[in-house]
């Protein structure tokens, strides 16, 4: 067994106690309390940005979220299964909380752990797994993995490397990896693509967004943790406030990528900061090969 450290003993205690009060011991479910979190609570992370306030030239652009594969659909609605079943959400990266039903507690591997469940099981068993207990891959696994992955699918087993971002499709699975790693306090970010890419209309000619699912300490552009965006009506739910004082744990927003030569991400503005010390790999599951 892994020995705890006071911190993550903390978190899970605080979970624990959290559960218990909003839930109930399977008793039906109270509404949630009016106020946020204490941020001592929740752990602090690299992907975090407060939310830019003006319109931008990205804004108000059609969003295409059709899967284009049976997989990729499958990955999708399970998304959408654990969304709609959301009631609370929260960003950690220890002492998890998995039911959507009372508390979504949990960090982005987590959570695309939990998204990944939809498929059969060899996706997910087949991918490196750098967590302390060995069991989770890391957004540093997903990038590893990926980058190695045939992008013909022909030659590909389980997954295939999409190259560029404007060839995602909903379903697939974005990560990147610090490249300094020293620097964070986590290994990178993995998360879901929930809608086809669209090409930016800012100044940066290879740059493009994409609505993704992910757990976050805070949201993204037009973000269903901040009730805003196309998605927000479909889905009802409280994301308590994280570290950074923002809206935290599993929702659905956009974010801007160039996987060009020089990569890097923007977390919730076409204009905003650019995130460059960075690698992008993305997955796609496919078919078994025929035996």
């Amino acid at each position: 067994m892994t020995e705890k450290t006071p911190r993550t003993a903390l978190n899970q205690l605080f979970l624990s106690l959290l559960i218990v009060t909003l839930c109930g011991c399977g008793g039906p479910t109270p509404p949630p309390p009016a106020q946020d979190l204490p941020a001592k609570h929740a752990v602090i992370d690299d992907a975090a940005e407060p939310l830019p306030s003006a319109q931008e030239k990205d804004d108000g652009v059609s969003v295409d979220a059709t899967p284009a594969s049976p997989l990729g659909a499958t990955v999708k609605a399970s998304v959408d299964e654990i969304m709609l079943k959301l009631k609370r959400t929260l960003y950690t990266n220890s002492g998890y909380a998995e039911d959507p039903d009372c508390l979504l507690a949990l960090d982005c591997s987590a959570y695309v752990k939990l998204v990944l469940k939809a498929l059969p099981p060899e996706y997910y068993e087949v991918l490196p797994k750098s967590s302390k207990n060995g069991k989770t891959a890391l957004a540093e696994d997903y990038y590893e993995y990926f980058r190695r992955a045939p992008a013909d699918p022909a030659d590909a087993e389980l997954w295939m490397q999409v190259k560029h971002i404007k060839d995602v499709q909903p379903g697939d699975i974005i990560a990147y990896k610090y490249t300094d790693s020293g620097k964070h306090s986590t290994t990178g970010h993995v998360m879901v693509a929930y809608s086809r890419p669209a090409q930016s209309r800012c100044d940066d000619a290879d740059q493009y967004w994409v609505y993704v699912s992910d757990s976050a300490n805070s949201g993204h552009r037009d973000d269903t943790r901040n009730g805003k965006g196309p998605f927000a009506p479909s889905f009802h739910y409280v994301a308590y406030n994280g570290s950074h004082g923002e809206p935290s744990g599993v929702g659905i927003g956009k974010l801007w990528f160039n996987t060009g030569s020089s990569p890097y991400y923007r977390w919730n503005s076409c204009s905003g900061n650019k995130h460059s010390d960075i690698q992008i790999a993305i997955g796609r599951p496919i078919r078994l090969k025929a035996e």
